[in-house]
């Protein structure tokens, strides 16, 4: 006799943990294995200005809020170590999948367990839970602020008022993102005005309540828009300036933008020129499915908690919105925002939508078990494969790896300086906007000793009308060391990379410290990532 398989009682709860143990894995091999890369340097070097706080907060570094590098500053405070700056990352990322959970269990655990699924494979996710940027705490609090308005939205529901101080509580986290990027200031706003608009339709019973919410979300939101627009006032030439280099809107910057929000793939670095045809395939693959569960979804979209079905259609909108508005913003102001980290809260967001469209087409094909094997087969083969080839071509597995050396390159150029350099050697770095992110993290006590020539090249270099005298190095020099990322060397990639004037200016700084050293730079090592190379010079102080 045909007896029906009895699940454990908390099934759900064991493959939760097995999702996040997946996850986990994933996470560790860059977290573990990857050097501090350009950006997360760039990090800890602003945290470590000798500025007060009140400075920073007055006076915001880079072209971030000021909130980020405070706290990398007081991260500083404890410890350098990198998996010390970059555990928040990793914590974050892996809160987003219990929160998610959380958040849908009690509607629907299938539910539940694939929005928990797509944020424990989420590229995005990955992405920056091993970075020591701002956009690692971003992932949680914004599932916080995506947890407290469902929970909010459900009161007003159920016929309940929400109360000043839990809208107080939605206002503040919105504050405290805001002032660790501005990108969410953008995607915050119209999250609250899309929630609106799509308010009124789905809360006609209780348009009272609603309405009372809307009236304390705007009147407590507004001195949070005031403090981050006078921020922008502040920094907007600085902004401008920092992201001359992102190329402009291009479709394959876009398809592999939705390739890998969509969880296929990791083409974070598609808005450089490559072939605009490498996701095409990825982006059909999802499409279809896509429409599939888009019309499976609005099919059965009564069926789903009134809250469930708003919020999904709010993270479509939201998504797509988010993206026209920057893409409009960066023609207003003759720049680009296009870069998958703009993007970073709505991806988080569209998990929810995302989450509830797949799991409407895994319950449509678990009605006959042989769809569910065959179809369900293919689908996730699909997945699998693109989502595993696309994982290893840009981090190393957490064990087993036999590449892990080459996402090592800072560690092993390091090592060999150390055996290299002298107290009288000076070191130069190309390109030269790395030349402070290696001193400040790897050699801070050689900070104004040993990039003295450095500095005096660069300046050189960017402003040839100042006058010689005015930045010529006072020092004593036997040897002259030069690390070059291997990028330098290869004049397709480099052009890509960087622009003409800046390719330009390290062209100048290379031959000067070529016509010091004689005419010869002899090869020290080379890297996976870095060339090392030195001469031997003596030049008295003031020669």
């Amino acid at each position: 006799m045909y007896r029906p398989v009895r699940l454990p009682r908390y099934w759900a709860e064991l493959v939760l943990v097995g999702l996040m143990t997946a996850g986990l894995i994933l996470r560790l091999g860059p977290f573990i294995h990857r050097d501090l890369w350009q950006d997360e340097l760039f990090s800890v070097m602003y945290a470590s200005k000798d500025y007060s706080v009140v400075y920073q907060i007055l006076h915001p570094l880079d072209d971030r809020p000021p909130l980020f590098y405070l706290f990398v500053r007081a991260q500083l405070l404890i410890s350098s170590n990198k998996f010390f700056l970059r555990a928040p990352s990793l914590i974050s990322s892996m809160f987003v999948i219990w929160l998610l959970y959380f958040m849908l269990q009690k509607e629907n655990k299938l539910t539940a367990l694939t929005v928990a699924g797509m944020a424990a494979f989420s590229p995005f996710l990955i992405q920056y839970s091993w970075q020591v940027r701002d956009y690692g705490p971003m992932l949680a609090l914004t599932a916080v602020v995506i947890y407290l308005y469902y929970q909010q939205l459900n009161k007003i529901t159920h016929g309940k008022p929400v109360r000043w101080r839990e809208v107080a509580l939605i206002t503040l986290l919105t504050l405290i993102v805001s002032l660790l990027n501005y990108s969410y200031f953008v995607y915050g706003l119209l999250l609250l005005l899309v929630i609106t608009v799509l308010g009124f339709f789905f809360f006609q019973e209780q348009r009272k309540l609603f309405l009372d919410y809307c009236k304390k979300l705007y009147l407590l939101r507004l001195p949070v828009y005031s403090v981050v627009i006078q921020y922008l006032l502040i920094q907007r030439s600085v902004i401008q300036e920092t992201t001359s280099w992102i190329p402009e809107f291009s479709w394959q910057a876009l398809i592999g933008f939705l390739t890998t929000v969509g969880g296929l793939t990791f083409a974070f670095d598609a808005i450089l020129p490559t072939d605009p045809y490498l996701y095409v395939k990825q982006l059909i693959f999802l499409g279809v499915l896509a429409v599939v569960g888009l019309i499976l979804f609005w099919k059965n979209r009564h069926k789903l908690p009134k809250v469930l079905e708003m919020l999904t259609i709010v993270s479509t909108v939201v998504f797509f919105t988010n993206i026209l508005v920057m893409t409009a913003l960066g023609s207003i102001v003759d720049t680009s925002f296009f870069l998958p980290n703009t993007f970073v809260s709505s991806a988080v967001l569209f998990l929810v939508g995302g989450g509830v469209v797949l799991s409407e087409i895994i319950r449509y094909l678990a009605q006959r078990w042989w769809t569910l094997l065959v179809v369900g087969s293919l689908i996730g083969a699909a997945a699998v494969g693109s989502f595993s080839t696309s994982y290893l071509e840009r981090y190393p597995f957490v064990i087993g790896d036999s590449r892990v050396e080459a996402y090592q390159s800072y560690t092993e150029a390091m090592e060999i300086l150390h055996r290299i350099m002298t107290d009288q050697t000076q070191l130069v770095v190309l390109p030269f906007n790395m030349q402070d992110l290696i001193m400040e993290y790897y050699l801070p006590q050689e900070v104004g000793r040993k990039d003295v020539l450095a500095s005096y090249l660069m300046t050189k270099a960017v402003n040839p009308d100042v006058p010689i005298n005015h930045v010529r190095p006072f020092v004593r020099m036997q040897k002259i060391v030069v690390v070059s990322t291997a990028l330098m060397f290869d004049d397709l990639s480099a052009e890509r990379y960087y622009s003409d004037t800046y390719l330009k200016e390290n062209k100048e700084v290379r031959s000067d410290v070529l016509q010091i050293c004689g005419g010869e730079l002899k090869m020290v090592a080379r890297t996976s990532q870095h060339v090392i190379e030195q001469c031997d010079v003596f030049l008295r102080s003031g020669q």
